[in-house]
């Protein structure tokens, strides 16, 4: 099997339940900010500056254009 294989949603869950996520968090593309509903993962938003873990209890979100 291919590595670029997506899993089904069924096995990823909510690392502190629902909400935003960075892709590095969920072992998905690292760039990506992910919205985690109910173990269901879609993608919100592909960062252009990178994403940022903001740490337990806070969303993940888009970093901030550093210009």
């Amino acid at each position: 099997s291919g590595n670029c294989a997506v899993a089904p949603p069924s096995t990823v869950l909510c690392p502190e339940g629902d909400g935003w996520y960075c892709g590095d968090t969920l072992n998905l593309e690292t760039d990506t900010l992910y919205l985690c509903m109910n173990d269901q993962v879609s993608v919100l938003e592909v960062c252009a500056n990178g994403c940022t873990v903001m740490g337990a209890g806070k969303p993940d979100q888009c970093a901030e254009n550093q210009n």
